[in-house]
Order: C-alpha cells, then sequence, then structure tokens
C-alpha cells in the first residue's frame, strides 16, 4: 500500500498542471481513502497524497478546496490521542500544501483561524520536533498568503523559530559503555569536525535525532520564505537572523547545510530589496569567501550543487553588489575552474563499491555538478563589468570548447546542448565585448544548428540570436551565413521548442539590422511559425521585432498586419508575457494598431466570439 501512493505521489508530481483531467476520479478515491473506517495510515497517505495533487494542480484544485479543509479540521486539534498525532502532522503538512497553492483570494479567509492554531500549537501544544516542523512550514506558507501583513505575527514565532535554529538538540553522541568517562551520554557540535579524531577511543556511534535536525531545516526555510514573501515586516529581524542562521552553515547535516546556504541567499536579496546596497556588500563580503570555502571543501555533492545554484541565482537578483571587491570575484572563477577541473573535496569520495545503480547516481551528481559550476560562469557576469568579465570568459570558454569536441567525438548529446547553452548564456553579460570572441563562436553555433539533438540545436538557435544581438555591427558581415543556417533550419525543425528559438533567433537579427534581412523572403515563413508553442520567454524579443518592423519597416509588413495582431493576442489571452510591463507594452501595441488598421483589427477580433470578449476587456 505505503508503494501504491509513494508512486501516485511521484506520478502526480511529475504530470504537474497536467494532472487536471484526471483530478474529478483521483479526488474522489482520495475522499473515500479519508473515510473515518479507514486506518489511520491510509488515511495519512491519502493526505500526502493530496499535498502532492495540490502542489501540481495549484489553483485548479479550487474546486476541492472547502471538502479537503473539512476533512482537515477533523484532525487540526490541540490535543488528540497519541496514535492520531502522525495523522495531526501530516494535516498540517497537506494544509501548508494548500495554502501555498490555492491562491491569496481562496484562502484568505482561514487566515487568523489558522494562524491562531499555530501560534497556539508552538505555546501549548507538545514537545514534538516534527510537530513543530510541521507548524513552521505551515506558518511560512502563509507568507505566502498575507506577505507584509505578517508584521503582527512574527512577534510571536521568531523567537522559537530561532530557538529551533540554534538548538543543539539534533545532534547527540553515544559514548562507548568502555570508556573512562563512565558511557556518559554526551553532546557534541557536529559541526565543528576540523579537529576530529578518527581515533579518539571515547567517540563511538554517532546518534543523530533525525525530526530534530528535520525541525532545524523547516525553521530555517521558514525563515527564508519570510524574507522572500514578508520582506518589508520581515526587514527588522534580518541582521538577527543573518547572524544565527550563518551559524549552522557548517552543521554537521547536509540538510541543514543546504538550508542555511539557501536562506543567506535569500537575506542578500531582501537586502537588495530594501536598496541596502551597503548591507548587500557587507553581507556578500561574508559570504562569498564561506561559499567558495564550501565549493572546494564540502565533502556532499548535493551542498556544493547547492551553493553553485544559489550563488547564480544571488548574482542574477543583485547585481554588482554581490562582488564589491576584485579578489571576490576571482575566488568564484577559483572555485568553479575546480568544480570543472574535478579538483573539490566531494569529487575525491572513493566509489562505496555499490554496483551499477550507484555507480550511475555518482555519475548523475557528477555531471549535475559540471553544469551548475557551468552555469555559473554565466551567471557571474551578471555581477561584473563587460570588460571584466570577457577577462574572465576569455580563461575559460576554450575549455568549453575543448569540452564540446569531447562530447561530439563521445556522441554525449547532453554534454553539447550544455555547452552551446552555456555560451549562449554568456553572451548578454559580455554585452559588446562579444566582439573579442564573434569569429571564435559563430561558427561553433552554426554547426550546432545541424546537431542530431534537439536540445542542442535549440541552444545554437537561441546562442546565435544572443551572439549576432550583443556583437552588433561586428555581425553584419556574417548575417548571409547566418540566415542561410536558419532558413535551412526552419524549413525542416520538428522540435517546438527549437522551433521557437529559430524565431526568437531570426527577430533578434531583424532588431540588430532589419536592412539586411531581406524581409520579403523571410518574414512569410517567420509569421507562419507564430505564435510561439512552448519557449515563450522569447515573445518579449518577438514583440520588439514587431515594433521595429512596425515603426521604420511598415510597408514591409502591410500584407501581414492580421498575423501580426493574431500573435500579439494569443500571447495576451494565454498570459505567455514575462511581465506586466511586456503586457502592458503589448495592449499598447494592439490599440495602436487598431487606430491605424481598423478593418484589419476588425477582422481579427470578430473571428471568434472569445476573441471578440476578450479584445472588449483590454
Amino acid at each position: 500500500m505505503d508503494r501504491m501512493f509513494y508512486a501516485l505521489d511521484v506520478f502526480c508530481e511529475n504530470l504537474e498542471e497536467e494532472i487536471v483531467p484526471h483530478l474529478p476520479v483521483l479526488m474522489a478515491r482520495l475522499f473515500e481513502c479519508m473515510d473515518q473506517q479507514n486506518s489511520i495510515h491510509i488515511r495519512q497517505l491519502a493526505l500526502s497524497t493530496i499535498s502532492s495533487v495540490a502542489t501540481a494542480s495549484k489553483a485548479n484544485l479550487v474546486p476541492y478546496f472547502n471538502p479537503i479543509v473539512d476533512i482537515l479540521k477533523n484532525y487540526l486539534v490541540n490535543d488528540c490521542a497519541v496514535e492520531l498525532n502522525e495523522l495531526r502532522i501530516q494535516s498540517i503538512d497537506t494544509l501548508a500544501a494548500i495554502t501555498r497553492t490555492v491562491g491569496k483570494e481562496n484562502f484568505m479567509h482561514l487566515v487568523q483561524d489558522t494562524m491562531n492554531y499555530c501560534t497556539n500549537m508552538l505555546e501549548k501544544g507538545p514537545d514534538d520536533p516534527d510537530l513543530r516542523r510541521a507548524i513552521y512550514s505551515l506558518i511560512g506558507a502563509l507568507s505566502v498568503v498575507i506577505t507584509d501583513n505578517m508584521t503582527s505575527i512574527f512577534p510571536k514565532v521568531i523567537e522559537r523559530l530561532i530557538q529551533s535554529v540554534v538548538s543543539t538538540e539534533d545532534t547527540l553522541v553515544k559514548v562507548r559503555e568502555d570508556s573512562p568517562t563512565g558511557g556518559l551520554l554526551t553532546e557534541i557540535d557536529l559541526g565543528d569536525t576540523d579537529n576530529e579524531d578518527d581515533d579518539d577511543d571515547d567517540i563511538g556511534d554517532y546518534q543523530v535525532e533525525n525530526d530534530y535536525v528535520f525541525e532545524k531545516e523547516e525553521a530555517i526555510m521558514t525563515l527564508k520564505e519570510f524574507a522572500k514573501n514578508s520582506s518589508t515586516a520581515f526587514a527588522p529581524y534580518l541582521t538577527m537572523v543573518f547572524e544565527e542562521v550563518y551559524k549552522t552553515i557548517d552543521h554537521g547535516q547536509d540538510v541543514v547545510r543546504k538550508a542555511a546556504i539557501a536562506a543567506l541567499c535569500a537575506f542578500v536579496v531582501t537586502l537588495h530589496k530594501m536598496n541596502d546596497v551597503d548591507g548587500v556588500k557587507r553581507a556578500c563580503t561574508i559570504l562569498i569567501p564561506k561559499f567558495v570555502s564550501l565549493v572546494k571543501n564540502d565533502e556532499e555533492q548535493g551542498v556544493v550543487c547547492q551553493v553553485l545554484e544559489d550563488l547564480g541565482d544571488l548574482f542574477k537578483d543583485v547585481g554588482r553588489a554581490a562582488l564589491p571587491t576584485p579578489d571576490l570575484a576571482e575566488a568564484v572563477i577559483g572555485c568553479i575552474k575546480d568544480v570543472l577541473l574535478n579538483n573539490t573535496a566531494c569529487q575525491f569520495n572513493e566509489p562505496s563499491g555499490g554496483g551499477d545503480e550507484e555507480e550511475a547516481d555518482e555519475s548523475e551528481y557528477d555531471e549535475a555538478l559540471i553544469e551548475s559550476a557551468g552555469n555559473l560562469v554565466a551567471m557571474i557576469g551578471h555581477s561584473l563589468e563587460p570588460e571584466t568579465y570577457s577577462l574572465y570568459f576569455g580563461r575559460m570558454y576554450t575549455f568549453f570548447l575543448t569540452k564540446l569536441e569531447k562530447a561530439k567525438k563521445n556522441d554525449d548529446p547532453d554534454q553539447r546542448s550544455f555547452i552551446y547553452g552555456v555560451l549562449a548564456e554568456c553572451f548578454q553579460s559580455l554585452g559588446l565585448c562579444v566582439v573579442i570572441y564573434f569569429d571564435s563562436l559563430c561558427p561553433v553555433l552554426l554547426a550546432g544548428t545541424t546537431d542530431s539533438y534537439a536540445k542542442s540545436r535549440q541552444n545554437s538557435y537561441f546562442g546565435l540570436g544572443e551572439l549576432v544581438y550583443h556583437a552588433e555591427e561586428k555581425s553584419f558581415d556574417s548575417f548571409g551565413v547566418i540566415l542561410q543556417a536558419l532558413s535551412e533550419a526552419i524549413a525542416k525543425e520538428q522540435n517546438a521548442p527549437a522551433l521557437d528559438n529559430i524565431c526568437g533567433a531570426v527577430s533578434r537579427l531583424i532588431i540588430t539590422n532589419h536592412n539586411m534581412v531581406p524581409l520579403d523572403h523571410v518574414l512569410p515563413v517567420f509569421m507562419s511559425s507564430l505564435p510561439l508553442r512552448e519557449d515563450t520567454e522569447e515573445n518579449d524579443v518577438v514583440l520588439k521585432a514587431f515594433r521595429m518592423l512596425y515603426q521604420n519597416a511598415r510597408p514591409s509588413i502591410a500584407n501581414h498586419i492580421e498575423q501580426m495582431l493574431n500573435v500579439l493576442l494569443h500571447v495576451l489571452f494565454k498570459r505567455e508575457f514575462s511581465d506586466d510591463e511586456m503586457a502592458a507594452n503589448m495592449a499598447a501595441f494592439v490599440k495602436e494598431i487598431r487606430n491605424d488598421y481598423p478593418g484589419h483589427f476588425n477582422n481579427v477580433a470578430n473571428s471568434s466570439p472569445n476573441l471578440c470578449a476578450f479584445v472588449q476587456s483590454l
């Protein structure tokens, strides 16, 4: 039975929103499982699956929201029999999952009762670390709903969260019975392993109290959620919380270290949102050397991947304040090279001899580690001036070209697509400095457009567009060969994301120099390939190309006005835009076309009742 529910959980999570058509049957069966006549364990498993369904279906769960809450109320009690405690904890976890997904407007009426329950359980509930973990998760979920209105809540919960963060109850050591100390149970700090003596006769097996570990992890992650969702209200606590969480970054359990890394980065992003540039610089001056040390010395690959990925997000979110001094940038580049060259502690671990399956898992971790480091090569550019970034890129891009040749020789499609993708992501940060590398990289990306692997082609199309866009005049001599490659590709490309990126590349060429694009030949094929199918992030550059043509080459698009309108309205109706500013720009563009071409506009608007109603709502 456990395996069946576990498989169902995984299935729901992987389906994501594709689960929606299956909700009526699935929820009916899960409600049946919650019948009081079923065993406690069955009900607990059903609630866990409801959590997975909520995470996957998001707002589509709303029709089932009230019945679920009615069921949960039976178990969200202050006191319960011992045998029902696990069911109570699972009910809290399920409510937390639902709180995060059903939408603010649907949950707001339950906020006060939910918060009262949480604070009451922290104050008067049993001394149970797993219960506190669940309550922390639910409080963090509430911050998603009420955001900066958490001001009155924080004084009631933050002190308790900090107690869990600094608690030493999560680690104990058993001393051998024959020890001179008499077999006493002694607390230690697993984070302090610098002076560890492997031959210490007094130290026996570590006894890790997992529930306390997970309580500490969740406490840290809840503080991270506060920083992300309630930054203004959380600001007065930021310094204290930063200091306490930082102390856990060397904790003996990798889940705690990973939580600390994620939370500390979130705290810095909050400082950035508060426009505290000096605060960001001070925090990064502390964090960056520590993160570099973790990359080089931590023996857990999962921890190192977490550092590399969170550093990348930090650089993107915070920008140049994240690397206030050259030595910090040099240190990050150094640790990236260490990973790429397999020179970190987590890459030195001896194989455990666990068989083929374990070796495959280790290989996946190795690849994830290299990819995280490669992605950071691109992301660090957000925190550097283009000229400075170019110096570092110049040191490393040849490494990727060598690795690409090896991937071609070994017929490794995933490595090829990864390298094309990393190179493409670097061009924005290089800016005009990309001209230094244009002659070396343009042929590489052109070759990538004929790769047998769709993801490699997709990344190569994107890279070509980015290369042209940022190289500007330097790219003009290559327009012909690039357009020829894209023309051949668009005629035969069957992969939807790859086709979308061809459209993105063509858009970038039009924006860069529309006069060098044979629009009479290109536009009919380009317009017939729109709207985009999957990679909707490229809609931004497609809109810019439309704008460029409308303002500077109006005669060339006169025969495509209705196609253009259809694309714009499709993106608006499907909400396939990157932000509200883009949506506003598109709506304004639609209105401009309506004024300039009322006949074409009416033809499109009246083509379907749904579209007509939507146009009237703009």
